[in-house]
């Protein structure tokens, strides 16, 4: 598959997935693995809000290395994982804005997430800056997996 259709299959996966499993490097450089709603934008930027008192923030406040997993669990199993590094989003205006965007879009109506329901300097607001995607799929009508992997960085 190409670039280009590779990077648009990617975005367009995880702009209808908004759920996934985020890993840090804790200080003793022990994986940390954390569940999380997150938002994509077209450049494949991910956002997602945490709080100061997290693991998640304090792992990357140290390294900011971060990976995602984003999957669907369909006849066709399907998942997307990034490598990236983490940026801390000072701007409060971001932070709200990507805030009722990940409400707007809670596949629970019923249930927001503990950090979607606090206010204030608490809840920072996560860019995951993409350097490398794995898209794996199912074929139909197939026992084959595809798998392609493509480097953000360039």
């Amino acid at each position: 598959m190409d670039k280009t259709q590779l990077k648009s299959d990617i975005l367009n996966f995880l702009q209808n997935n908004t759920t996934g499993v985020i890993c840090t490097v804790s200080p003793a450089y022990f994986a940390h693995s954390a569940a999380i709603t997150f938002f994509v934008d077209t450049d494949l930027s991910i956002y997602f809000l945490t709080r100061k008192a997290s693991n998640k923030y304090r792992n990357l406040g140290l390294n900011p290395s971060i990976s995602l997993t984003a999957f669907e669990e369909k006849v066709l199993p399907t998942s997307v994982h990034i490598d990236g590094t983490a940026e801390i989003i000072d701007s409060e205006v971001k932070k709200m804005d990507i805030k009722k965007i990940l409400i707007e879009r809670s596949w629970n109506e019923s249930y927001l997430p503990p950090v979607m329901r606090q206010e204030g300097s608490e809840i920072v607001l996560i860019k995951i800056v993409p350097q490398k995607a794995t898209w794996f799929r199912f074929i139909k009508n197939s026992r084959e997996a595809e798998l392609d992997h493509i480097n953000l960085a360039e």
